[in-house]
């Protein structure tokens, strides 16, 4: 009866906080919108904290998330409602944990009087209200600028955009959680503050709310070279042009075109994972018909190594591994995988399967 009596109070309670909140004509922050993107960006609903598949002290939020109303449920129900303190929201567990005012091992995620720290009191002040069914969804992100150039030492702030299924755009910058894919080339701060550190080719990842957007950076080493050199480097496809040009945005001099027998062992490395034998090395070099380079690519992607180093490969990038799954689960999947090599899957078509 003692435990009705409390859910009972509780309800009660957040009904006339939140309507004392409407009343006083402030402004609610939104659980979806608001309040789970200040839990993901401070890691708490992580794979390493409270987003585990078991939680982290007895305290459970969905990955990163995913999954709105459990959260909210967790936050305000579970454990008799004890993480949030409605008669003085700043003695909430949900704010006197991630501020380390009492013991947590998850260390500070939170400093006292932020913005996201004033955004979580108004929240409980305004009753705790939960997700509702008319929240407009998030149907994209945006990065800006989407490319650059940055020299060593030269900064550019990312600005980060959602757009809703209502039609509205928010910055959501300070929200997103931003990385450097090659921090020899640029590095980037919880800001979005980019700054170039050497040449080369970089992005930066946002991720908001399980939608990624990238920047791409470009840093062109200090060489000067002059355009005809690139205009008379050799072409045998498409992708010789889209390498010329990344070359010429980065200011390198193209490099000249491999001898017969470095081709021919770099072909094989990459291709199918093995060193050719001498035999077929000498075979190749002395062979001085045209074509024999396209034909040597048709043969290797012949070849069954060919589906035994992919697979293997792709295995690899998709942590197939007896460490975390079963063995039959471990079959299943590397035999899947070796069927969409085998078959030459499209990329995007694989993604989509999986």
């Amino acid at each position: 009866m003692s435990r009705l009596f409390t859910h009972l109070f509780l309800i009660a309670a957040l009904l006339l906080a939140g309507r004392s909140a409407v009343r006083a004509g402030e402004a609610v922050p939104s659980f979806r919108h608001d309040i789970l993107p200040i839990l993901s960006k401070a890691n708490c609903s992580g794979g390493g904290c409270h987003g585990a598949i078991a939680g982290k002290g007895g305290f459970r939020l969905s990955l990163f998330g995913y999954n709105p109303e459990e959260d909210w449920l967790s936050i305000t129900r579970e454990s008799r409602g004890r993480r949030i303190e409605l008669a003085d929201p700043a003695k909430s567990l949900l704010l006197t944990k991630p501020t380390t005012a009492i013991k947590h091992k998850g260390g500070k995620r939170l400093s006292v009087g932020s913005e996201d720290y004033k955004t979580l009191i108004a929240w409980i002040s305004a009753g705790a209200p939960g997700p509702r069914p008319d929240d407009p969804q998030l149907v994209s992100l945006s990065i800006t600028p989407e490319q650059t150039t940055l020299g060593a030492g030269k900064d550019e702030t990312l600005t980060v955009h959602a757009g809703y299924s209502d039609g509205t755009r928010r910055d959501v910058t300070r929200w997103a959680k931003f990385t450097s894919a090659d921090e020899s080339v640029a590095s980037v701060d919880e800001n979005g503050k980019v700054t170039g550190v050497g040449p080369g080719k970089g992005a930066i990842v946002a991720w908001f709310s399980s939608q990624v957007v990238t920047a791409r950076i470009t840093a062109p080493y200090p060489h000067t070279v002059a355009p005809e050199v690139f205009a008379k480097a050799p072409k045998a496809n498409f992708i010789d042009e889209l390498v010329l040009a990344q070359l010429r945005e980065l200011n390198l001099q193209p490099s000249p075109p491999a001898d017969d027998a470095t081709f021919f062992r770099r072909a094989y490395l990459d291709t199918i994972g093995r060193l050719p034998t001498p035999e077929e090395a000498r075979q190749f070099v002395t062979d001085k018909s045209p074509g024999k380079h396209e034909r040597l690519a048709d043969l290797l992607l012949a070849r069954p190594e060919f589906v035994d180093y992919w697979t293997y490969k792709w295995s690899d990038l998709l942590l197939v591994s007896g460490s975390k799954l079963r063995p039959k689960s471990v079959a299943a999947y590397y035999q899947w995988i070796r069927d969409r090599v085998a078959t030459n899957t499209p990329c995007d078509k694989l993604v989509r399967e999986l």
